[in-house]
């Protein structure tokens, strides 16, 4: 019965970093939605966890360029706890 309420409401649901949309890919919005914060409206990021993919604390340029290396150069995919 509790993994079926925690499954409810979201708790346990882990998303890959980089998947700022929890849409199950990593995809261009998600990095739509990382520029956008950093350097358009600023506003709080829904899963700010995330969108940490460089390994140091709190969302910087650094996670754009590892969303672009994994998106259009061929990069590693952002690994959770990195």
């Amino acid at each position: 019965l509790m993994a079926r309420v925690l499954e409810y409401f979201g708790a346990g649901v882990v998303y890959d970093k980089g998947d700022l949309d929890h849409s199950g890919t990593i995809n261009i919005g998600d990095l739509s939605l990382l520029l956008d914060h950093l350097f358009i409206n600023q506003e709080p990021l829904a899963d700010p966890e995330a969108a940490d993919m460089d390994g140091r604390a709190g969302v910087s340029i650094g996670d754009v360029f590892v969303l672009i290396d994994y998106l259009f150069l061929g990069g590693p995919q952002p690994l959770n706890g990195q």
